[in-house]
């Protein structure tokens, strides 16, 4: 059932954004999580390119995020597709970065938009010395590779100031 709730949740998103777009200043994007199996299915860029005509939502207003364990083993349908989805101009992000393989053959290879470091590594930040280390790594590594990083549970002021100083 992960492809029709998936499907649902990528529809109830977009139907969402364009609801607060029409009742308030206009903002984005949306991110929505995407499934391996959704990735695969052979319909997938149409009805993606259907929901953003019909909610009269711009391809870069949806961010799809796929998991990082994801990545490591896909075929080349799941390639194609992500390349496919980035040329429609629908940003692409690798949720929970840092906890799964971590293989950066994978980072060069898939079209990329941001990586989002997972809260462990966050929560630890200011009192391990290798949560530190770790966290400036992957910065250092999206932003040579021009990506964006979202840092997820970012909860206390000296979190937020380490970041953003980095």
């Amino acid at each position: 059932m992960i492809i029709q709730i998936g499907d649902w949740m990528l529809e109830r998103a977009c139907q969402q954004l364009c609801s607060w777009n029409q009742l308030y200043k206009p903002f984005g994007p949306i991110s929505v999580n995407l499934a391996s199996a959704q990735l695969h299915q052979p319909g997938l860029m149409a009805h993606i390119q259907q929901l953003l005509e019909t909610c009269k939502l711009k391809p870069e207003s949806l961010k799809l995020k796929i998991t990082e364990t994801f990545l490591t083993g896909q075929t080349e349908a799941a390639f194609d597709a992500l390349h496919r989805l980035k040329q429609l101009g629908v940003k692409l992000s690798i949720d929970n970065f840092g906890t799964g393989n971590s293989s950066l053959s994978y980072l060069k290879k898939f079209p990329i938009d941001f990586l989002k470091i997972d809260q462990t590594f966050v929560r630890d930040l200011i009192h391990e010395a290798d949560a530190d280390a770790i966290v400036r790594s992957i910065i250092s590594l999206a932003h040579n590779m021009r990506m964006q990083v979202i840092a997820e549970g970012v909860e206390t002021p000296a979190q937020r100031d380490f970041l953003v100083t980095q």
